[in-house]
């Protein structure tokens, strides 16, 4: 018997535009998230490139025989012939139905500050007719120009909350996101008023007084979970694997969390633990099972590692219950990473939970609700769609 989940309708929790005049890197580039130097070769020799480019291969209805570079060859060529019909056949083929999109993209305009602008966000707005498109406002995207204008400590409170509001009135956002992980470290502290404006002082000065950054940043994420209760909004927070080597794993394991989350103001908002921690899946998954308000998605699972997921999913499910397990691609720059994420996650999942069912854990039916949880009810839960 086999529980077959691969037509059930997703929702992605978390992911990025991606207009085509974007598109720069080759194809086999766009599936590592290292910023240093990549070879062709390298690329072309992972699992993930393989399994990608066979389920393009069956996708665009090519020979079984066509080789790597053939099939990306034929993609290359669609998108470009028709980028509009190309992205929206991608979204059918993978019932994607509704997504949540960080616009503040990329992470690493935290340092080269370039950002996708307003005309690529509104070139892929019009492309897309296939899913409901939702928005997610990064804290860091709105405190950190102001940082910059060397504004007294309560002028720059002042300003942050008021350029917050303007930007939630214009995005109607779904949810807010942190990404302190990758400039400070997941071991948030809470540091007082005082402390916050002394080191946003000494910062000022030297703005590569990492100790004093820390001090800034720590105070503005727990000052700025006051939205989530204003605006009644989740909070997604980055932790595990990103763009090596602005992301330290070192300071990224989601057990880092632990005091933040156990606050008593903060256990009021519900938070999203990104990317499932990944490669520290067990640690989210535990984290997730002792804090109420906590969830993770599964991206950086999927579609960065492979097949991890194989032994993945059942590694999260250890201890993370159902309820508390979105699907998320974390895809973004090409469309095959929402698409392919997507259809190679619901064919793990269903191996999975055909595996408990096997096993006596559960019935089927049980397992097909437990799928859709995962795949879009709970995302609709939390944020409300």
């Amino acid at each position: 018997m086999y529980v077959d989940v691969t037509d059930f309708p997703v929702i992605d929790n978390h992911c990025h535009p991606y207009p085509y005049s974007r598109e720069k890197r080759p194809f086999w580039r766009c599936f590592n998230s290292t910023l240093f130097e990549q070879t062709e070769e390298m690329a072309k020799s992972t699992i993930l490139l393989h399994m990608v480019t066979n389920e393009l291969r069956k996708f665009m209805g090519m020979d079984p025989a066509s080789t790597m570079d053939e099939v990306i060859a034929e993609r290359d060529r669609r998108y470009k012939a028709d980028p509009k019909g190309w992205v929206n056949a991608l979204a059918k083929d993978a019932n994607l139905q509704e997504a949540i999109l960080d616009i503040t993209y990329p992470i690493t305009a935290w340092k080269s500050k370039k950002f996708i602008t307003q005309a690529e966000l509104d070139e892929y707005y019009a492309e897309i007719e296939s899913y409901k498109i939702h928005t997610e406002l990064r804290f860091e995207y709105i405190y950190d120009p102001l940082i910059s204008k060397d504004l007294l400590f309560g002028d720059f409170l002042t300003r942050y909350y008021k350029a917050m509001d303007a930007a939630v009135k214009k995005e109607k956002p779904v949810s807010f996101k942190s990404v302190i992980g990758y400039i400070t470290g997941l071991d948030v502290t809470k540091p007082t008023y005082e402390q916050a404006e002394l080191a946003y002082y000494r910062y000022l000065q030297d703005p590569e007084d990492f100790a004093n950054e820390k001090v800034l940043r720590d105070f503005m994420l727990q000052d700025s979970m006051k939205l989530c209760l204003k605006y009644d909004l989740p909070l997604q927070i980055h932790t595990g694997s990103g763009n090596t080597p602005l992301c330290r794993l070192t300071k990224m394991n989601p057990l880092l969390l632990h005091d933040f989350l156990a606050d008593e103001e903060n256990r009021k908002v519900t938070t999203i633990i990104l990317h499932c921690g990944y490669p520290f899946l067990r640690e989210a998954a535990y984290v997730v099972s002792h804090f109420g308000q906590a969830h993770l998605d599964v991206s950086q699972m999927v579609y960065h590692a492979g097949l991890a997921a194989e032994t993945g999913i059942k590694e999260l499910l250890e201890t993370c219950p159902f309820t508390k397990m979105l699907y998320a691609s974390d895809g973004g720059g090409i469309p095959e990473h929402t698409w392919y994420t997507a259809k190679y996650f619901k064919q793990a999942l269903s191996r999975a939970l055909t595996y408990y069912v096997e096993m006596g854990v559960f019935d089927e039916a049980t397992a097909k609700h437990y799928a859709s949880l995962v795949l879009s009810g709970n995302a609709k839960r939390i944020y409300k769609l």
